[in-house]
């Protein structure tokens, strides 16, 4: 029977991870963390971005005049 080449590839990085040092290995687990802190806080300020670009249209659509009905708008221009 042979192995799907999905395993192949398994098999391969595992015996690869299995003859690094143990500080080799450290380093391997910092980068990885460092990368995926990254990825996350990169990703957190896009969609966060989006949010607060949606928000600001949603606030001038409010406060410009001609959203507000016609006799909102005399009341408000007397004040």
């Amino acid at each position: 029977m042979t192995a799907t080449p999905e395993l192949r590839y398994f098999n391969w990085v595992k015996q690869g991870f299995y003859q690094l040092s143990i500080r080799q290995k450290i380093f391997c687990g910092y980068g990885l963390a460092l990368g995926i802190a990254v990825l996350g806080t990169t990703a957190g300020l896009v969609i966060g971005d989006g949010y607060y670009q949606q928000a600001r249209q949603q606030m001038n659509r409010v406060s410009t005049p001609h959203s507000l009905p016609l006799n909102q708008t005399s009341i408000i221009s007397t004040c």
